[in-house]
């Protein structure tokens, strides 16, 4: 119920703030049926040769989010469809994967609703333009691991896969429907550059203002 009466106060406070590119839908929220789904387009994890849990993204390509030796860093930005405030920093996430791309940082979107099936996630991520590799976590096993209860709420972890850093990707939302200009505090940035810089983060956990993630389905 919580969950819910937050969704729709912010939706009223910032749907202007999370409007997709024109001419562009995001789908809404049903059930999905992963027996209707694509092989390859599933969240079915299973275990590599190293014994690393595997995450497939929307493309059917394996991945190790919770293990990358061969990154300096990996980043769960943890995202809503149907959340404003999640919508609204799709211009900040794609501006921090090309600007950490390229420093050998692996990034990937989240989506921890049961409910948001393969092709919603997919039609998301074009709507707003998300590159990144795109992970679904209906069972929230990503969630478990980083501790993370909010959307949108990162999740910064070193090449050993430990949380080094969990929490807001920035400042700008001083409270619900109250929004800064622009950022104060660039969290998420700031933690990023510590850990390449291979310094300790001054604020390994901050508050997030945004919407409770669902809970997996029993």
């Amino acid at each position: 119920m919580l969950a819910q009466l937050t969704r729709l106060i912010l939706l009223f406070v910032a749907l202007q703030l999370a409007a997709p590119a024109h001419g562009q839908a995001v789908p809404s929220r049903q059930p999905s049926n992963a027996h209707h789904e694509r092989i390859g387009l599933t969240a079915t994890k299973v275990r590599n040769q190293t014994g690393q849990r595997e995450f497939l993204d929307l493309n059917g390509r394996p991945h190790t989010p919770m293990s990358q030796p061969k990154k300096k860093a990996t980043v769960l930005f943890f995202l809503l469809p149907d959340c404003p405030v999640s919508n609204s920093y799709a211009p900040e996430i794609k501006r921090i994967c090309k600007d950490y791309e390229a420093k050998k940082v692996a990034l990937y979107i989240v989506h921890a609703d049961p409910d948001v099936s393969a092709d919603m996630a997919n039609k998301h991520a074009k709507a707003y333009g998300l590159a990144c590799p795109v992970l679904r976590d209906p069972t929230h096993v990503l969630v478990k691991a980083t501790g993370v209860t909010m959307a949108p709420e990162v999740a910064l972890l070193g090449p050993d896969g430990k949380v080094r850093y969990r929490g807001r990707i920035d400042d700008i939302y001083v409270d619900y429907g109250k929004r800064r200009p622009a950022p104060t505090q660039r969290d998420l940035r700031n933690a990023l550059d510590a850990v390449l810089l291979s310094k300790a983060i001054l604020s390994p956990t901050t508050k997030v203002i945004g919407c409770y993630l669902p809970e997996p389905r029993k």
